[in-house]
């Protein structure tokens, strides 16, 4: 029986293929970035290539979604009652509601502290998930001064998510500005109070930024055109210059809110701590970035060959 596995793992390893081990399913690369389509009511997930993974019909209401941070439910602030809501992340089917007090000002996300963080206007708040409770996180008056003037505008934040080094990240738009012209602010999370403004968005062409994620270590924003763009990098000092981005995904809907696997990852991503894809939407290949689809066949060859179950592990995104 050792031979026929052997012989097994070996055709797959000459097709180019690794054999689907456990240790090959959380292999790097298996980033994803949710995606909520408020036109359409469907949340999709996508590779950091562009590739569609998966789409659901959802009952969410609300101007952004965020992610646990074991990936299982969306969260979202109804626009109707102004709860938190769940969803299941894999299905889109309603979970639970609670209130929170806040009313669903704009963007939403949750960090490595495990707080859920959201906008209210010009002030963000935490909330804690596991008493509901909301505390005043930040103040973005206190960004104004680095736009020039003390105070610019009204603020309203399409977004938040963690960063690598630790800092947040927050997209956040202003009054006195285009509705295309972004700003990116950097939060320190052990004060909050020490925010700078590291640089703009010209989303010229896609509409609005409503959204942000983070799968990886890379940063992509979520258009009201239904685009995906990367970002170049996240800079570190107080600036208001363009920062240049690639498209991703063109997909013609309308992007209202979006969250990524490592939203909530503090520190540079870890492959271990990615949750696996399942073997039927592909194996990434160790090193990879991408999933590489398996021909059905080979599986169903090898499986019988070798006498070997192979279970479809539960998905846990």
């Amino acid at each position: 029986m050792k031979k026929i596995v052997a012989l097994a793992s070996a055709i797959l390893v000459a097709g180019g293929l690794a054999f689907p081990t456990a240790a090959a399913q959380a292999a790097c690369g298996n980033y994803g970035i949710w995606t909520y389509d408020g036109d359409s009511d469907q949340v999709k997930r996508w590779s950091p290539s562009g590739t569609l993974l998966s789409t659901v019909d959802t009952t969410i209401s609300s101007p952004d979604i965020a992610l646990t941070s074991d990936l299982t439910k969306i969260l979202a602030v109804d626009f109707d009652d102004s709860e938190l809501k769940a969803y299941d992340s894999s299905t889109g089917e309603f979970l639970s509601s609670n209130p929170i007090g806040l009313s669903p000002g704009g963007g939403a996300g949750v960090v490595a502290s495990g707080d859920l963080i959201i906008d209210n206007q010009e002030y963000i708040y935490a909330v804690d998930l596991d008493s509901y409770a909301p505390v005043l996180w930040a103040d973005l008056a206190n960004a104004d001064s680095d736009l020039g003037a003390d105070p610019v505008g009204d603020w309203i934040v399409p977004d938040v998510l963690q960063l690598p080094d630790g800092d947040v990240m927050v997209l956040a738009t202003n009054d006195a500005y285009a509705l295309t012209e972004t700003f990116v602010l950097r939060i320190d999370p052990t004060t909050t109070t020490n925010i700078d403004v590291v640089g703009k968005i010209d989303s010229t062409g896609y509409g609005e930024v409503w959204g942000a994620a983070r799968a990886g270590d890379d940063i992509f924003i979520a258009t009201e055109s239904g685009a995906l763009l990367k970002l170049a990098s996240i800079p570190t000092v107080v600036s208001t210059n363009p920062i240049t981005f690639t498209e991703t995904v063109s997909d013609g809907g309308s992007f209202w809110g979006a969250a990524g696997s490592n939203d909530s990852t503090d520190g540079n991503a870890s492959c271990s701590a990615t949750p696996s894809i399942p073997i039927a939407e592909g194996l990434a290949p160790t090193g990879g970035s991408e999933n590489v689809g398996i021909v059905a066949g080979i599986l169903v060859f090898a499986t019988a060959v070798a006498g070997v179950a192979l279970r479809r592990r539960r998905r846990n995104v």
